[in-house]
C-alpha cells in the first residue's frame, strides 16, 4: 500500500463513516430495548386505561420502525440521488450522503484538502473504492438516523400520553 496522504485521508474518512453507522445502529438498538422494557412494564402492571394502551401501541410501532433500520441494504454501486441541497462539508456523513457520485467526491476532496494534487494512477482504484464505501455507508447512516428520529418522535408522543393519563388519574 502507498504512503500517500490522500490514501490516509480516505481511510480515516471511511473509519468516520463506519463510526456514524455503528452509532446509528446503537441508537436504534437502545430505542428497541427501552420500548420493549416499557411495554413489558405496562403489560405486567395491567394498565387498563386507553391512553396507556395507545402509548404502548406507539412504543411497539416505534420499536418496529427501529427494527426496520436493521434491514440489510447491500450494494456495490452508488445510485445517483436527487438532492434538495448541496453538500457543504465533505467530512460530515450527512453531507457526504448527498454526493451524486464518487468522482465528484474525490475531486472535491483533492481540490479542497490537497491543493489539486493529482492522485497517482496506481492509487486511483483504491481511492475510488474508498470513496464508494464512504458515500454508501454515509447514506446507510443517514437512513438509520432517519428511522431513529421517527421512532423517537413516536416515543415522545407515547410519553406525553402517559403523562396526560397520569395527570388525569391523579
Amino acid at each position: 500500500m502507498t504512503n500517500e496522504p490522500y490514501i490516509a485521508f480516505f481511510e480515516k474518512q471511511l473509519d468516520r463513516a463506519n463510526y456514524w453507522l455503528a452509532y446509528a445502529e446503537a441508537k436504534n438498538a437502545a430505542i428497541i430495548a427501552l420500548n420493549i422494557a416499557i411495554v413489558a412494564a405496562f403489560i405486567s402492571a395491567s394498565f387498563t386505561y386507553n391512553l396507556y394502551r395507545v402509548a404502548g401501541s406507539l412504543l411497539f410501532i416505534a420499536s418496529v420502525v427501529s427494527l426496520i433500520s436493521f434491514w440489510p441494504f447491500l450494494a456495490s454501486v452508488i445510485i445517483p440521488r436527487r438532492k434538495n441541497k448541496l453538500a457543504e462539508n465533505y467530512i460530515y456523513f450527512g453531507d457526504i450522503a448527498l454526493v451524486d457520485n464518487k468522482e465528484s467526491y474525490i475531486d472535491f476532496i483533492v481540490d479542497s484538502y490537497f491543493s489539486g494534487r493529482q492522485i497517482k494512477e496506481c492509487d486511483r482504484k483504491l481511492v475510488s473504492d474508498f470513496a464508494s464505501e464512504i458515500i454508501y455507508n454515509s447514506r446507510l447512516a443517514t437512513g438509520k438516523f432517519f428511522f431513529s428520529r421517527v421512532a423517537l418522535i413516536l416515543d415522545l408522543i407515547a410519553l406525553l400520553l402517559v403523562i396526560v393519563q397520569f395527570l388525569v388519574c391523579a
